[in-house]
């Protein structure tokens, strides 16, 4: 019975959530649909690597006040904005703080942003790793010394063990990785 209920409480919570989430999508409100600089928010979206179907999310925000949206100047402001999102310097940055890359990028611009964005974002996949690792020896360690019986100490030993040994592998994935990152960051040309 404890279990249904707990499974009813995580269904509404996440109905709540969604509910939540879905009031509050629209990208801009009335007052905004109506004084807002489509240019400057096209930039903006753009500098934020938006895709370029972004603006169909402003149209829905606007319709739902019967005003429309300026197209023309917000693709000219997307246009400067999604060219200063999308170079390798910025690819580096994004990749490392684990950010979503929303495929925004143009043709001319895809392959430098993307290849140095998976170098950024195998830096911090590597060093979530070495933090999960990390975490899962402490752990272990404080097992160990709660243990009370020979035999659950001997079980932690060898589970301790283990986890040095992911953690060593988890640290040494991440220097690599970081190498790398320094590797690719001396080869971009400075501005």
């Amino acid at each position: 019975m404890a279990g249904r209920s707990i499974a009813r409480i995580s269904l509404a919570g996440a109905c709540a959530a969604i509910l939540i989430a879905a009031t509050s999508c629209a990208t801009l409100d009335e007052e905004q649909c109506q004084t807002v600089d489509w240019r400057a928010l096209g930039q903006q979206d753009g500098m934020n690597g938006r895709p370029m179907s972004y603006i169909d999310q402003h149209r829905d925000a606007c319709a739902k006040h019967k005003l429309p949206v300026q197209e023309a100047p917000w693709h000219e402001g997307w246009a400067v904005g999604i060219r200063l999102y999308c170079t390798p310097q910025n690819g580096l940055q994004v990749g490392q703080a684990g950010s979503h890359y929303a495929g925004s990028c143009p043709a001319d611009l895809r392959a430098g942003f993307e290849s140095a964005y998976l170098v950024g974002k195998r830096v911090h996949d590597a060093r979530q790793e070495f933090s999960r690792a990390q975490a899962e020896l402490n752990d272990s360690m404080q097992k160990r010394l709660k243990a009370t019986t020979d035999a659950e100490k001997q079980a932690l030993d060898t589970e301790i063990l283990l986890r040095q040994s992911a953690v060593f592998a988890a640290q040494t994935r991440q220097i690599s990785a970081e190498a790398a990152y320094d590797r690719y960051l001396a080869g971009l040309p400075r501005s």
